[in-house]
């Protein structure tokens, strides 16, 4: 018969020949897609940007930015004098003048500003003069009320024209940008121009952002305790057990139970949210968040040699490597508390992998609820190691998934935690080439989103994905060709294995998995180069730097006709 994830993957395949169709076959010219697909004429600086882009072999697709548009839609309901005085009070900021990037920062170690200044600088001589202001935390910092985006957006899709239009009166454009930013002195009244909230429920906060029909805003058990009811009504992103919608998987407004299943909504490191619209750039954000997205710091960061996730290029070939899904981290994703431990998407996942914790659930001799969150053989759970009670001993088979530290809240000495001690046994942590040499990768949300995926896309083996978090380069990949998604619940961890690695008179399906392996580290050297970073970035600050500009309306790149 056919199985689901055979369907998946044709589907991917078909999916895939229709998000590259239009860059390989090359009729009309990069300008012209652009005014076709967004309405308007290229920013100024677009020749120099598809100059940068043949200079470095770049495939260029227009998909491929249309996050870039999704974020800064909503920007053109703002006026531009509010978005430079904002970017020009802020305490983070790159600052580009006459060429040349430097950062402000407000003293404290920013780890994170030097890559984001490198690669800014990459193309710092084609750009105006700019202000930024950068996320340097991990967790996300604006959501604005849907209602409020609406309108914004509607605002910026008024301003559309049809391709006849735009050439109308080609004259009355400008093709130079004019931006002059705020001097030192007038820099002091600007900072206070957002309220940023840094206490409260991160879900509270959050809900406002999503869709008013949205699951969230309308919940079915707004005052439940403790953990949430079997989620099995809001998975309606899966397709027999796999999920086969991966935008919704990730997109809290639509799976209210991810409040009490992941460390982002019940406590993260730090808080510090505004609903104003403002422009912060960051790596990574939730769906309903309105941050603006750049290559995350530590992607760009991660070629340079000795980086923790940077691997050496000298992984085994699929036949050489073991048919093992090998994690290693530490039991991040906010501040889990004694109470609070078992709702952590972390220590959720290495439970319901745990032999030993499996085989305590299935004997009864522990109490479901701290450590696997759900285990009942329920109706959507076809899964043979499940139903026969065997999970605790087909996992050891193949399941290497452990934590190398404990954090706790308040902090404990050492790497241990009194409260989850009884649970996880520790294990030392693996050197990154050597996780490598498993087959199976799966990739877990830490405190935001996981700088190990991009290797683990290079690597050859098979990332087995599970995120809330949205990033750059989300719609250069397609789930099912060059990774495998996982629900944030996990309840779909075992069926992914049983399909890839079989159970009893279930065949494996080694060729699959390889196949996805391989088709992702092959594209991932096309599409997720540090040169399609850069040039992803450079994209992104031309239209920045229009929607900066007080005579947005008119700026335009017509060079080409």
């Amino acid at each position: 018969g056919d199985h689901p994830v055979d369907r998946l993957m044709r589907h991917a395949d078909d999916e895939f020949d229709v998000l590259t169709g239009d860059a390989m076959n090359g009729h009309r010219s990069p300008a012209d897609v652009y005014r076709a697909q967004r309405g308007r004429h290229p920013p100024p600086g677009f020749d120099a940007w598809l100059a940068f882009a043949k200079k470095h072999n770049a495939l260029i697709h227009e998909r491929f930015f249309d996050r870039v548009y999704d974020d800064l839609r909503p920007f053109w309901g703002v006026k531009p004098a509010k978005i430079r005085g904002f970017a020009a009070g802020f305490g983070d900021a790159l600052v580009v003048r006459n060429g040349t990037v430097t950062i402000r920062s407000d003293g404290v170690d920013r780890p994170w500003l030097g890559p984001w200044a490198e690669m800014v600088q990459e193309v710092a001589e084609h750009l105006p003069d700019l202000e930024m202001a950068m996320n340097v935390l991990d967790e996300s910092r604006v959501i604005v009320p849907w209602e409020t985006i609406a309108g914004a957006v509607e605002k910026e899709i008024a301003g559309r024209k049809s391709p006849e239009q735009l050439f109308e009166s080609l004259a009355s454009y400008r093709t130079e940008y004019d931006l002059t930013w705020p001097d030192e002195m007038s820099r002091g009244v600007l900072s206070s121009s957002a309220q940023f909230v840094t206490a409260g429920k991160y879900w509270d906060l959050a809900k406002p952002g999503c869709h008013p029909a949205s699951l969230a805003r309308n919940d079915p058990f707004p005052n439940y305790s403790g953990a949430y009811p079997p989620p099995t009504q809001f998975l309606t992103h899966l397709f027999n057990d796999y999920v086969s919608n991966w935008t919704r998987a990730k997109d809290p407004c639509s799976q209210p139970h991810l409040r009490s299943r992941h460390g982002t909504f019940i406590e993260p490191l730090s808080i510090s949210t505004t609903t104003d619209l403002v422009p912060i750039f960051g790596g990574s954000k939730l769906s309903m968040n309105n941050d603006i997205l750049l290559p995350a710091a530590m992607y760009y960061h991660d070629v340079s040699p000795g980086h923790v996730y940077s691997s050496s290029g000298t992984e085994p070939p699929w036949a050489k490597k073991s048919t093992k899904m090998i994690w290693r981290g530490v039991a991040s994703g906010g501040r889990n508390r004694h109470d609070t431990w078992p709702h952590f998407h972390r220590h959720g996942f290495v439970s319901m992998v745990n032999a030993t914790a499996a085989h305590l659930v299935e004997t009864g001799s522990s109490t479901p609820a701290q450590t696997f969150r759900q285990l009942s053989p329920t109706a959507h759970l076809r899964i043979q190691p499940l139903r026969e009670g065997r999970l605790g001993q087909w996992l050891p088979a193949f399941s290497d998934v452990a934590f190398t530290g404990l954090e706790c809240f308040p902090q404990e000495p050492g790497f241990g935690c009194s409260y989850t001690d009884p649970y996880f046994a520790l294990a030392t942590p693996l050197p990154f080439a050597e996780m490598l040499t498993a087959k199976y990768l799966p990739d877990l949300d830490g405190n935001s989103y996981s700088a190990r995926y991009l290797e683990f896309l290079r690597s050859g083996s098979l990332p087995i994905k599970a995120t809330l978090y949205n990033e750059w380069h989300d719609g250069r990949l397609v789930a099912w060709k060059h990774f495998v998604p996982m629900d944030n619940t996990f309840i779909d961890i075992y069926s992914i294995m049983e399909y890839f690695i079989g159970y009893g008179e279930k065949p494996p399906h080694d060729r699959a998995a390889r196949k996805i392996a391989t088709e992702g580290k092959e594209w991932a050297a096309k599409v997720l180069r540090k040169e399609d970073m850069v040039l992803y970035t450079f994209r992104l600050l031309l239209e920045y730097a229009r929607l900066c500009d007080d005579g947005r309306e008119e700026l335009a790149y017509v060079g080409d006709q």
